[in-house]
């Protein structure tokens, strides 16, 4: 078939106030500099609906959607139903469903799945289900007159494994954009359907595949709403992990605005057990997280519908999510939850003619946007290492406890995720990626310490090129194209004598350039890794100094180094017992060095920590705390630091590192943090504007 090169867009209507201002902004642009943004588009509510299994009839449509909508005080604007793609009889089972819902003043939202056939994606970009699609095309066309609508999902769920068409974004692209182009060769109107990108968004225990959905994206042409599932399975059905609405949704809405930011956004099926824990059902738990789940919603302005699957499926490997059932159990937090002004009801012949973007579209305006003009500058951003004896950054369990009950805690988020992610890591195509995604979906940039167990000459010697080959295509899985970034830093502190690399800065050298090279051989975009040159904060009495290990201007995009209080821990390593006076003499010799090296580079403190061995054989969190204000104090004043990663963690042959701690033995909130932090010039930053700082500052330094 002649693919339809052709796709007209959807014409946006804006509002006279738009146009009035857009005349300003142009006609005198001096004037309006401090103007940050255009509002576009009408308000409209957010629409509320649910999902279904029943073949939808007239007696169905007022047993489960009118009976809960008269239940919960608010009508359903949208409704799902699933229909296979190789539907033999679609020319009927789709428009007998369809004109049930319309009828009842409803809009139809139908999953196109893959059905029995189980097709690839490969098949149906092929041209191999050109019959079922067309028989699909012929069946909406017939129906969808006389002004009626429906929204569309093609082949959903892609980035999960359960789907036949998994794993092939490529062709799962040609797969979609073929769908759409069979409607509009059939003459489907364009005005007749509201095409969607629906992938999964719900965490999964970190045994089950789940791809990045960025990658299957087929284009903003043709995509009219991008969508995405949420389960909160709880304890149910194997599952460990009660997760907080926020963190369900949330991490998925900055990831779609940066993927498609002139989209509407709808939750095409949330659901939540009653599983809080393990054996355990809490319909405390589930009334509130319902509640929770909706008042978030109803502060996010991108999203503009949400759809609740209304479905017992325990069945099925999955959880009981129901919400109403007529003469059983009904959960008022839904009820409580829609009742919030932002939800409302637009039947289907006002919704066709309604713009769904958001009611203030921010849209930024580069040559006159004060908030553009003045994002040059890295703050001060704070950033942790997790106790990994509890966990691992790949689960969202131990992000929450590691990372975001510091951030409540502490009073402000955290912007860098520390870890250590070796060289020789097993299964490199898995523990990478699986660990960056969760940090970056969660509003944290990944600072990553690449250590080996080899020397540096062999590093350089390509002994493990393999490894480091392997290392990088994983990364580059995670980088998206360069939408996603990461500070890396090989061979970290590598002017010390305890680790097998160190003490040899003429390989490390060779080595620090045989990473990059790889890493550029395997098609990582460069300005998606931040290079980092991380030494000791030590002088080494039979060592270089670090400056002899630097590998070149050109090659690192920011230093830093490791800080750590020693005090008297008792400990082999620590050699010189002593108590350090203040940060600035931990500090300030390595600052104004690295200052010196590397001129114009951000700095980084990229292991900070301090013991509470105030003196031989005393533990003292006072010193603790007088030692942790007087740091951050201290880089608050000092321009050039960019950020500091306290290690908060435990370790048994070092010291008592760790700020907070609600878990196992020697547990402690040490407050000296809390207050250390309340300076103005620590700053969060999202994953995306540090991004778009340091593109912005690399490229002036280059």
């Amino acid at each position: 078939m002649k693919k339809v090169v052709t796709h007209a867009k959807r014409i946006t209507r804006i509002s006279l106030a738009a146009v009035v201002l857009c005349g300003l902004l142009f006609s005198n642009p001096g004037a309006s500099a401090s103007l940050a943004s255009i509002i576009v588009g009408q308000a409209s509510p957010v629409l509320i609906g649910i999902n279904t299994v029943s073949y939808i009839t007239e007696n169905s449509v007022n047993s489960e959607i009118k009976s809960l909508d008269t239940w919960a005080g608010k009508p359903s604007a949208l409704v799902e139903i699933s229909l296979d793609l190789d539907d033999a009889n679609i020319a009927h089972n789709l428009p007998a469903q369809l004109d049930a819902l319309w009828a009842n003043g409803i809009t139809p939202l139908v999953n196109i799945s893959g059905g029995s056939g189980s097709p690839s994606a490969y098949a149906i970009a092929s041209g191999k289900y050109d019959p079922q699609v067309q028989r699909w095309a012929d069946a909406y066309k017939a129906w969808a007159v006389n002004g009626k609508f429906a929204f569309l999902a093609i082949l959903p769920e892609m980035n999960y494994q359960w789907v036949s068409y998994y794993g092939d974004p490529g062709n799962y692209q040609l797969a979609f954009r073929r769908v759409v182009d069979i409607f509009t060769t059939a003459g489907v109107s364009r005005s007749s359907v509201r095409w969607i990108f629906l992938f999964n968004g719900w965490y999964v225990n970190p045994y089950i595949s789940l791809t990045s959905y960025e990658s299957y994206y087929p284009g903003d042409e043709y995509v009219d709403v991008v969508a995405f599932s949420a389960y909160n399975f709880g304890y149910c059905a194997s599952n460990t992990n009660w997760v907080t609405p926020e963190n369900l949704i949330g991490r998925n809405i900055h990831r779609i605005h940066l993927m498609a930011p002139q989209k509407p956004i709808f939750i095409a099926s949330l659901a939540t057990s009653a599983f809080s824990s393990a054996g355990v059902e809490n319909a405390d738990a589930k009334n509130a997280w319902l509640q929770n789940a909706f008042q978030f919603i109803a502060t996010q302005p991108s999203i503009r519908a949400v759809l609740y699957r209304n479905v017992n499926a325990a069945g099925w490997g999955e959880c009981n999510w129901q919400i109403y059932q007529p003469g059983g159990t009904q959960y008022q937090g839904y009820a409580s939850g829609v009742s919030h002004t932002a939800y409302g009801y637009l039947p289907p012949t006002v919704l066709a003619q309604t713009d769904l973007l958001p009611p203030t579209r921010i849209t930024h305006l580069p040559l006159i946007n004060n908030r553009y003009q003045t994002r040059t500058a890295l703050p001060l951003m704070l950033g942790v290492y997790g106790d990994i004896s509890q966990g691992w950054w790949g689960d969202q369990a131990f992000i929450e406890q590691q990372a975001l009950a510091l951030n409540a805690w502490g009073g402000k988020k955290i912007s860098l995720a520390g870890t250590f992610i070796e060289i020789e890591v097993t299964t490199p195509w898995y523990n990478i990626p699986q660990q960056l995604n969760m940090m970056w979906d969660n509003g944290m940039i990944p600072f990553i310490n690449m250590p080996t167990n080899a020397t540096a000459a062999e590093v350089a010697s390509g002994r493990l090129d393999a490894e480091i080959t392997a290392w990088a295509t994983a990364y580059k899985d995670y980088a998206l194209n360069g939408n996603r970034v990461a500070y890396i830093a090989p061979l970290e502190e590598m002017d010390g004598d305890w680790i097998p690399y160190g003490m040899d800065p003429t390989n490390f050298k060779l080595a620090f350039k045989r990473i990059q090279d790889k890493f550029n051989e395997v098609g990582v975009p460069r300005d998606s890794v931040y290079w980092v040159f991380s030494a000791t904060g030590y002088n080494h009495p039979n060592g270089a100094r670090f400056e002899d290990y630097f590998p070149g201007y050109d090659r690192v995009d920011a230093v830093g180094f490791s800080a750590l209080n020693f005090g008297y821990c008792p400990m082999p390593r620590n050699q010189w017992p002593k108590w350090i006076s203040s940060a600035e003499v931990l500090m300030d010799e390595y600052i104004q060095r690295m200052k010196v090296m590397a001129p114009g580079k951000p700095i980084f403190i990229a292991q900070f920590a301090t013991s509470s061995d105030a003196a031989q054989g005393v533990l003292s969190p006072e010193a603790k705390n007088s030692f942790l204000i007087d740091t951050y104090n201290y880089l608050s004043r000092t321009p050039e630091i960019k950020g500091i990663l306290y290690f908060n963690y435990d370790i048994a042959y070092e010291c008592d590192w760790a700020i907070f701690k609600t878990w196992g033995a020697n547990q402690r909130q040490l407050n000296g943090y809390v207050s250390g932090i309340t300076n103005s010039s620590i700053r969060y930053l999202w994953p995306t504007d540090v991004r778009e700082i340091m593109t912005n500052l690399i490229t002036l330094l280059r």
